[in-house]
């Protein structure tokens, strides 16, 4: 060092030392917010890669919930109490369309008929309101003339009207609670039922033809002709009071 060169004094030192304190300090905080700052971005590629191990599709659906349709099918499963092959969604359309009122109207209109001739035109007149107001119009109208629209009626449709009726026995809570219309005879019906005595009169034994009138016992279960129970009362017999084998039930 040359005698010209000046010495740096104390204060000059202490400022150089200060100054290179300062960009140590710096350059160890930068450096530290870059560690964290890598360290942030690789656990974010760690989580994606784990995630993308999983096809989407099945991610997707691990978390949903089933599907509306079998959700659908489910509740009607649960609420039926019927054979599946008698519910559908026609049935509880033909549910939310009946009325009682117009029931018992058209009920009073049609036992009223002293000819076919004045039954045909009122069960035109029906038709034109609903499938299920015809149904129960065929149900509910005398047995002679009954009979006479069965026999009419093309034979595609009178099978969708005895699907109705069937549907409409077996749901007689909704459609007849106090038991006020005719019980008429569907052979269809019967095959539902396993007790072959539920087939039969009740008096005579004898089978039932479609679209004639039963006549109940009490139990609910067992019918009677008509003929046979008139004959019966007028011997002065009681066929009401007679066993069946619903008295065996406990």
């Amino acid at each position: 060092m040359s005698q010209n060169q000046t010495q740096p004094t104390d204060e000059e030192l202490r400022a150089r030392a200060e100054e290179a304190a300062k960009k140590a300090n710096v350059s160890e905080v930068e450096s530290q917010w870059n560690s964290a700052s890598a360290s942030k971005e690789s656990e974010k590629r760690s989580r994606e890669d784990d995630d993308s191990d999983e096809p989407k599709a099945k991610r997707s659906t691990a978390h949903a919930s089933p599907p509306k349709e079998s959700k659908k099918r489910s509740r009607e499963d649960d609420d039926s109490d019927e054979p599946k092959a008698k519910r559908s969604t026609t049935y509880r359309s033909l549910e939310s369309s009946y009325s009682r009122v117009k029931r018992q109207k058209n009920y009073v209109a049609i036992r009223n008929c002293e000819t076919w001739k004045d039954c045909k035109k009122l069960f035109m007149d029906i038709s034109e309101q609903s499938t299920i107001g015809v149904a129960l119009a065929l149900n509910d109208a005398k047995e002679e003339h009954r009979l006479i629209l069965a026999e009419k009626l093309d034979e595609s449709y009178l099978k969708d009207i005895v699907d109705i009726l069937i549907h409409v026995r077996m749901d007689n809570d909704l459609y007849d609670p106090k038991s006020l219309y005719p019980v008429i005879a569907l052979g269809e019906y019967f095959k539902t039922l396993s007790d072959p005595s539920e087939r039969s009169c009740n008096i005579c034994k004898g089978e039932f033809q479609d679209f004639t009138d039963m006549i109940p016992k009490p139990c609910g279960k067992h019918y009677f002709h008509t003929k046979c129970l008139t004959e019966a009362l007028n011997a002065k017999k009681s066929p009401f009071f007679a066993l069946c084998n619903c008295h065996l039930v406990r």
